[in-house]
């Protein structure tokens, strides 16, 4: 990913220069030109359209603070909550979008929007509803309905993401199992020790996750309910009465709720069955030992390969097709 177009300052994130473009690109603050953040995620002003919290004019602008995104073509700023230290608690549920500019260690981060950690996430779980933006992560699991953008490193890790993988030209992805269903944009894969690598696109493993998450759900609901129905019980002849009322309006709320989860549950089961066209571009060097499959088929690469789209052939299964030659075409 290129990150000309944002100014890189004396000192980077947690001692890292190299990951400071990426961050003040992709946090912005109202009334920011989205040009540099557009840089990082290689695309240009004119291929995107406004979205919520960005100004339209010339060229968009950021109309709140928070973390940039893209996706359907369009560009968004999401509300990003600032958190200043390094989290260690078993877990944390934000209702919005948030930027971790400490370290995520041993524990599982869960947000309402973006998340974007400017230090390391290590053996602990990060769940976005939308964009993940991570600086060096080893040993996390990765979910999110939206793109992960990669600054550093990614070891041994596991995501399984409905976007795209995308990685900075100096970032390492090594080991684990990488899962984006949109496809990947990266530099290099894997290491010239020939570490298991696995590389798996068009796939929607999200909704596996998610499903997952709906069944914990839907049993909290059906539970509530339950407990509400019994607490009326004793209240029969009262209707009247402002705790009964209430209780009704808790038992209507959560009823809706349920409805609604188990429309969910029933659209992602079957849209985990679904395959998109994705295809996995390494700019860089992939090294052996990784391993990329696409829908039903898979590749080894057993030598060293360089600037190459694996894409998935009818018939013939996933090639390695030289840029180039792409590009010729």
């Amino acid at each position: 990913m290129s990150t000309e177009g944002s100014a890189t300052p004396p000192s980077g994130v947690a001692g890292h220069p190299i990951h400071e473009p990426v961050f003040r690109a992709l946090m912005v603050s109202a009334g920011q030109p989205l040009r540099a953040a557009l840089q990082v995620l290689r695309l240009r002003p004119g291929e995107v359209v406004p979205g919520e919290g960005v100004v339209s004019g010339d060229e968009p602008v950021a109309g709140r603070a928070g973390l940039v995104s893209v996706a359907a073509g369009t560009v968004s700023v999401h509300p990003a909550a600032p958190v200043r230290e390094t989290l260690t608690a078993p877990a944390a549920h934000y209702r919005h979008g948030v930027h971790v500019e400490g370290d995520l260690r041993s524990g599982t981060l869960r947000a309402d929007g973006p998340v974007a950690v400017s230090g390391t996430v290590a053996g602990s779980q990060v769940r976005a509803d939308g964009a993940i933006c991570v600086s060096r992560a080893g040993r996390a699991r990765l979910l999110c309905t939206g793109d992960v953008f990669v600054a550093g490193t990614l070891r041994h890790c596991e995501t399984a993401i409905r976007g795209v993988l995308r990685a900075a030209p100096e970032a390492v992805l090594v080991g684990g199992t990488l899962a984006a269903a949109a496809g990947f944009h990266v530099h290099n894969l894997g290491d010239p020790g020939g570490t298991h690598t696995e590389i798996v696109a068009g796939v929607d493993r999200f909704g596996a996750a998610r499903l997952a998450e709906l069944d914990e759900e839907i049993a909290a609901c059906r539970h509530g309910i339950q407990r509400i129905s019994q607490a009326l019980r004793p209240l029969a002849g009262a209707e009247s009465s402002p705790r009964h009322q209430a209780a009704r309006a808790q038992w209507a709320a959560l009823e809706q709720r349920l409805q609604e989860l188990q429309r969910e549950h029933r659209a992602s089961l079957l849209g985990a069955k679904e395959r998109t066209d994705a295809v996995v571009v390494a700019l860089g060097t992939v090294h052996p030992g990784v391993v990329v499959r696409i829908h039903d088929a898979s590749l080894t690469v057993e030598a060293t390969l360089a600037g190459v789209a694996f894409v998935r052939r009818a018939r013939v299964g996933i090639e390695a097709v030289p840029l180039a030659a792409l590009r010729a075409a």
